[in-house]
């Protein structure tokens, strides 16, 4: 009889298969699930970066248009303070030096009656003087439309006569509630749009501005990125009835996704379902994390533009009185106390916007490689006549090896802590005293000093100097002195962004020394 041989078959059975299906099915399931929440994590992130970076876009693309409209807000108060009857000379010494401090304007025409008879500059513009708007039939129906509306309008960018883009504001002024004429300002397109180009240079995506017109968007500015992409529109609507529409985009990565789905393969059920778990958790928090960074950047940009707005025509307003009143001792006074605290607001503002940008990571520095010797001298200079109304006398020392000193640094950023140091320095100084700025190099860092033989600051507040809101008690000098207690925050703050220490020794009764040190580069 033959040998009976058991035979086991290679196969597996129904269900072993079954089984290996449903696992097979559970791990490609679960490892798409996981790849598809790395790739919404990465569209969110991208939106959430590329919607911040877009907020602090059309807020910087509304101060430079609103540049030339608060100049013509403070003119057009301006005459009708007099009544319809200005003092041209006084307007062109004025507007001279708006000239010098603005960017963006090109020329402002003002025409009582709708006749052209002061432009500003006076030079390449002439000609305009004596016109009649309804000579001007390209130009007549909007000026109609304000006398009728009597609202201002914003149009642009159009092709100006004399070359090149610009915008044009045309404001109609009412003296008394009778239509009294137009004035109307023209400002560089292409200066603004350079303005946008450096902010959009620090970013590594691309921008694109359009005009939005019953026709349809219009293209005024940008580039183009290919696809794929990702992108985040907002629009911008002005004064005067202009509505932009600006769209940020990045290129958007392909990753190699069949690597991945091995990877979360080899992990096994268990392992993929609690990294989803986990991703799908990280996911909230940073949604929630972005909508608050949304929030928070939608109110600095309004509180911003809410007070910068009233401030700068009433700064306007304040200055032109002081000229008018000049000769009258009471109400100059009363007008120098407006302007300063005007000026003190518009310094708490900015101390206020400036930690907001920096608590939310997006002050933006540009960082160059400069000889700090000369930027201390700037500084130096720029407090020169604030020393000098105290009565003080700033003394400059560059130590031997310093001269050539290179540091890397923000050169706008690092004036401003020079500045905030230096005018603190004078603000507790006695008459007749000297302040000492000295530049030092010492081994692989080059060190700014600045010291003051004032009165100290007492033991128990030095150990908070730099924290926000800080000042001395009613006892101390200090107190006496107008401030928020966020200049020398800010300071610290802007020193580690740009990879510097700072320190502050003091001795009551002696003085104290503010020190400043960054590491020193390479001599080219």
């Amino acid at each position: 009889m033959a040998p009976v041989t058991n035979r086991f078959s290679s196969r597996p059975s129904g269900r072993s298969l079954l089984a290996l299906v449903v696992a097979f099915v559970l791990l490609v399931g679960v490892g798409e699930l996981v790849l598809r929440q790395f790739d919404l994590n990465r569209r969110a992130e991208a939106q959430s970066r590329l919607l911040s970076q877009l907020v602090d876009a059309r807020a910087l693309l509304e101060a430079e248009v609103s540049e030339g409209i608060y100049v013509t807000i403070g003119l057009e108060s301006f005459i009708e303070s007099q009544k319809g009857d200005p003092d041209f000379k006084q307007i062109k010494l004025w507007m001279a030096s708006l000239f010098e401090q603005t960017r963006h304007l090109r020329n402002i025409g003002i025409a009582p009656d709708n006749q052209i008879t002061a432009v500003y500059p006076k030079e390449g513009n002439a000609d305009a003087i004596g016109v009649h708007y309804r000579e001007l039939p390209d130009q007549w129906s909007a000026v109609q439309e304000g006398m009728e509306s009597g609202n201002p309008t914003l149009v642009g960018p159009i092709n100006l006569v004399q070359g090149g883009k610009g915008l044009i504001y045309r404001t109609p002024v009412a003296v008394d509630g009778e239509y009294w004429g137009v004035i109307s300002t023209v400002m560089k397109f292409s200066s603004i749009i350079e303005a946008i180009d450096r902010f959009g240079a620090t970013y590594a995506g691309e921008y694109r501005l359009v005009k939005v017109t019953p026709n349809g968007p219009e293209t005024i500015a940008g580039t183009h990125v290919p696809e794929p992409k990702i992108s985040e529109s907002l629009d911008i609507k002005f004064p005067g009835g202009l509505h932009w529409r600006m769209t940020m985009s990045e290129p958007l990565s392909i990753w190699p996704l069949w690597g991945i789905r091995a990877v979360v393969w080899s992990l096994g059920l268990i392992v993929a379902v609690l990294i989803w778990q986990w991703l799908r958790s990280s996911q909230i928090a940073r949604e929630v994390e972005a909508r608050s960074v949304q929030e928070r950047t939608e109110f600095i940009h309004s509180v911003s533009h809410e007070l910068r707005t009233p401030l700068t025509s009433i700064r306007g307003a304040v200055g032109l009185l002081e000229r008018e009143h000049a000769k009258d001792p009471k109400t100059a006074h009363l007008l120098s106390v407006a302007s300063r605290n005007l000026q003190r607001l518009q310094r708490l503002v900015d101390e206020v916007l400036d930690l907001a940008r920096l608590d939310a990571s997006r002050m933006q520095l540009r960082i160059e490689s400069v000889r700090l010797p000369e930027l201390v001298h700037q500084a130096i200079e720029n407090n020169e006549h604030y020393a000098s109304q105290h009565e003080l006398t700033l003394l400059t020392r560059v130590s031997p090896g310093a001269e050539e000193a290179l540091v890397e640094v923000d050169n706008e950023r690092f004036l401003q802590v020079m500045d905030n140091l230096v005018s603190n320095a004078i603000k507790f100084s006695d008459s007749g005293q000297t302040i000492e700025i000295q530049v030092e190099r010492k081994g692989e860092w080059c060190e700014v000093r600045v010291a003051d033989k004032g009165a100290g600051i007492p033991a128990a507040f030095r150990r908070r100097i730099f924290d926000r809101f800080a000042r001395a008690d009613s006892s101390d000098k200090r107190s006496n002195q107008s401030g928020t207690g966020l200049g020398l925050s800010i300071v610290r703050e802007l020193v580690l962004a740009m990879n510097g220490e700072i320190d502050v020794q003091s001795e009551e009764g002696v003085g104290t020394i503010f020190t400043v040190r960054f590491p020193t580069q390479p001599q080219p």
